[in-house]
Order: structure tokens, then sequence, then C-alpha cells
């Protein structure tokens, strides 16, 4: 069981850096050729609410962040003493919201603007820290002995 909250650690820390790099990078592009080569050219990345909405680009990002820096205190400082509280079910619901909130993202398609590769990027560092928040969530229900349901009966 060790393998597999390090491998979950390891993963909410890869997706959660990355997906909050990938918000800098362009997630839409939109270009208007003019007359005589002149033309607008403009793109968003995922902190631009012209292109992209507080919902879907900044909230999964910070996620992404706060998870990432969570796994790297888990996995690097080993001295350092989290607070308790159910972080199994906290990453999970992090995790999942932010990979959920950049694939919806991508899959709108309302937009007037072309995907740029950024948002491709973010949205596959998303799902990543989804799965690893998963993992997380498991390896922390069996460590802890929980399956989440309810009690067993009392017995007579």
């Amino acid at each position: 069981m060790d393998e597999l909250k390090k491998n979950a650690d390891y993963l909410v820390l890869g997706g959660g850096a990355v997906l909050f790099i990938a918000s800098f990078f362009d997630w839409y592009s939109y270009e208007i050729s003019g007359l005589q080569g002149f033309g607008v050219d403009t793109s968003f990345n995922g902190w631009e609410t012209a292109g992209v909405s507080f919902l879907f680009g900044i909230l999964p990002a910070l996620l992404g962040l706060a998870l990432a820096v969570f796994a790297g205190i888990k996995l690097f400082a080993k001295d350092v003493k989290l607070p308790e509280a159910p972080w199994g079910l906290i990453v999970l619901i992090a995790g999942v919201a932010a990979g959920a909130l950049v694939l919806i993202e991508l899959l709108k398609g309302e937009s007037p603007f072309d995907r740029a590769w950024g948002l491709y990027l973010a949205t596959i560092a998303g799902l990543v820290l989804a799965g690893g928040s998963f993992l997380f969530w498991q390896a922390d229900q069996a460590s802890t002995g929980s399956t989440g349901g309810s009690p067993p009966p009392p017995t007579a």
C-alpha cells in the first residue's frame, strides 16, 4: 500500500504542477486577416477572463497548485506535521473538480476562438491530477480501514 500512496502523491504533484504551468500558456487564439497584410492576432491563457472564465481557468490552476504543494510536502518534507483532516476526501474532491472544470472548458465549444495547445496540455494534466487524486483517496481509505460506508451493525 505504501507504493500506491507514493505513486498517487507523484501523480498529484505532477498533474497539479503541470496544470498550473499550463495555465500560463495560450488556451485560445484568434486571427483576423485584414487588408494589405494588416490584421489582428490575439490569444488568451487560463488567467485572462476575456477568453476563459474564473471557474474554468483560474480555479483549476489554483487547485492544481495547492494540490501540488500538498503532495510535495508529503513526499519531500517528511518532518512537517500536517493537521488532522480527511485529506483523502479533500484531495479527491479538489483534484476531480480541477480536472473536470478544465475538461469542460475544452469541450464546451461555444467560443469563437481556436483552441491552443496550452488548453490541451492543461486538460491532460487535469485528468492526471484527477486520476492521482482518486488513487490518493483509495490509498487513504485502505490505510485508515474506512470503506466510506455505514459502520457495521452492533453484535448482541
